[in-house]
């Protein structure tokens, strides 16, 4: 039976990042309304001094600076309370965008194509990484000045009606402080760039050594790898030396500039207070805001840093969510059972970015029940047909044919739901034997317990273990001999109950008596499935109907095993009395 997926409701997919910002954009309207209120706030200590200074003081009018002080004071409480809230509000903005957006990219990770799967693991890891970049700028107080920017319109009109002319300092050293970013933008840039791209050479090569350094110590190849992370750290210091160097040149542009400012300031106020044109109180006053004006635009600068780290960061994951995914189209056919009947149809394949054929010309038919033995030198093509079969790969030309159906009309979730395969290269994950065995199903009856053990010949394995199911397993299994770890991807792929049978070399690392039990398991157990095992172990030949030899992409020889056995194993002469 076979039904079709009616979920009419499905929404159109929303972009991965901006949709989350979206979200949350209620949370940064509060952000912005608590630093419209803060920035106004701002003015209230330059306009108290101002006011201290020209009426108090010469008036000696202590009631009014009580009323002052308190109301400032007051003020200060409330600035501080609404930073606290403004911070606050940013960090659940934050924490929100960042569970929409880091679960929609792990999604996408998990949705991925095989086929379009970046090859380079380590590069791949610190990719995803680099979200980080991307939720620390979200989260940063240095963005917050982004918000802050807007309102120096406000301050600089303040300056403007306290000290006219004046304006024109605080502005200048804005414009000098936006000229040498403009001039550090682009050798700023270049150097993030760097050591970005090192950073991801380093975490490959992390990844790799880690990965084959049982090798690495048997080929004595350890100054190899050591001289290229040597190499790779030297460049990425040398760039991060002119990356520290161009943001500390900022803020001690700023620094200095600040100072300019001050001193300018003083020198244009005295001249106009002897002309009676502004106050002593004015002059102070439009000295703390002009601070106030220019230290952002500085910060922004500082910020120029952080935003093309998080660019780069957003750019790489970008390339991941445009990568293809499975196609998961509602009217793709939902299987709810197969019959088995599996056709090649004038097959020709060759993996993505490989010129090699691994696949030409290939054609047959296997009927329900049947169980069909592939055989052939290394790199024949055998594992290629299960993995075609599995919908890992799409061929170039040519169909396949899965119960009359085109394996692209199918839903590969619930395809994939009826089949059991046992792949060549399988992963072990840390943690215990039954965590792995299960690897998310639901904890099944006893029976079916002991069904899978006894598919994988674990019985041993468990016997001598202590804590039998929940023996601890190292991360790909190291801690386990080659026979065990197939033993438990045997165990993981027979929990579940398939209706077609992928084996791709299940017992080669197997001793004579597990490989007997396994034998045994598939002649008892998938007696009226169909089966189509890759082996190089003639001993597996007695489970055939049907062999199979495959050489150079291609089906040399397709016949019964006596046919198979007339033609190619000859009968040992026997022995003379």
């Amino acid at each position: 039976m076979e039904t079709r997926t009616l979920d009419q409701s499905k929404q159109e997919k929303k972009h991965w990042f901006w949709h989350a910002i979206w979200l949350c954009l209620p949370l940064y309207f509060d952000v912005l309304l608590a630093s419209f209120i803060i920035n106004l706030f701002a003015l209230v200590g330059p306009l108290f001094t101002m006011n201290v200074y020209d009426r108090v003081v010469p008036n000696n009018a202590k009631e009014t600076l009580w009323v002052l002080a308190i109301g400032t004071l007051l003020v200060t409480l409330f600035d501080t309370l609404l930073k606290f809230l403004r911070a606050y509000l940013t960090e659940i903005a934050a924490k929100k965008s960042d569970m929409l957006i880091s679960a929609r990219i792990f999604e996408k990770l998990l949705n991925l194509r095989i086929d379009s799967a970046p090859k380079n693991v380590g590069a791949f890891a610190s990719s995803l990484r680099e979200y980080d970049a991307i939720r620390n700028f979200l989260t940063s107080s240095v963005m917050l000045v982004v918000i802050d920017l807007p309102f120096t319109v406000i301050l600089l009109a303040v300056v403007y009606m306290l000290a006219g002319r004046i304006i024109i300092v605080p502005i200048t050293m804005m414009i000098l402080i936006l000229l040498y970013a403009l001039i550090i933008r682009t050798p700023l840039y270049a150097s993030i760039v760097a050591n970005f791209e090192n950073a991801s050479r380093k975490n490959s090569l992390v990844v790799e050594t880690v990965n084959g350094l049982s090798d690495i110590k048997q080929l004595n190849s350890g100054k190899l790898f050591q001289n290229r992370w040597e190499g790779l750290t030297a460049s990425m210091a040398a760039k991060a030396v002119i990356s520290r160097l161009f943001q500390t040149s900022v803020s001690t542009l700023t620094g200095a500039l600040i100072q300019i400012n001050t001193i300018v300031t003083v020198i244009m106020g005295v001249y106009m207070i002897s002309n009676r044109e502004m106050t002593m109180g004015a002059l102070i006053a439009t000295m703390i805001l002009s601070s106030k004006i220019i230290a952002p635009v500085g910060q922004l600068v500082a910020l120029i840093s952080s935003w093309n780290q998080t660019r780069l960061s957003f750019d790489s994951l970008k390339d991941i969510m445009a990568r293809e995914e499975e196609d998961n189209r509602p009217e793709l056919i939902k299987k709810n059972r197969l019959d088995g009947t599996i056709e090649f149809k004038d097959m020709t394949f060759s993996y993505p970015g490989s010129d090699k054929i691994a696949l030409k010309d290939v054609n047959f038919k296997i009927n329900k029940g049947e169980k069909v033995i592939i055989l052939g030198r290394m790199g024949a093509g055998k594992s290629t047909i299960h993995k075609l079969l599995m919908g890992y790969y799409r061929p170039k030309e040519g169909r396949i044919l899965i119960d009359g159906l085109d394996i692209n009309e199918l839903n590969m979730a619930s395809y994939r739901a009826l089949l059991n395969y046992v792949p060549q290269d399988f992963y072990l994950f840390s943690g215990t034997v039954r965590e792995n065995i299960l690897l998310g199903a639901e904890p099944p009856e006893d029976k079916v317990w002991v069904r899978a053990i006894s598919a994988g010949g674990l019985e041993n394995l468990l016997q001598t273990s202590p804590r039998g199911l929940d023996s601890f397993v190292l991360e790909r299994g190291q801690n386990l001999s080659g026979g065990q770890r197939q033993g438990i991807a045997i165990a993981r792929t027979f929990l579940r109950s398939g209706d077609l049978v992928l084996l791709d070399e299940p017992t080669n690392s197997m001793d004579p008596n597990t490989e007997l039990q396994v034998k045994t398991f598939i002649r008892n157990e998938l007696k009226d499935k169909t089966m189509i095992m890759t082996t190089h172990k003639h001993t597996m030949l007695d489970l055939a109907d049907r062999v199979m030899i495959v050489d150079g992409g291609k089906i040399v020889f397709d016949g019964n095993l006596e046919a198979f056995k007339k033609a190619f194993i000859r009968e040992a002469p026997a022995k003379n009395d």
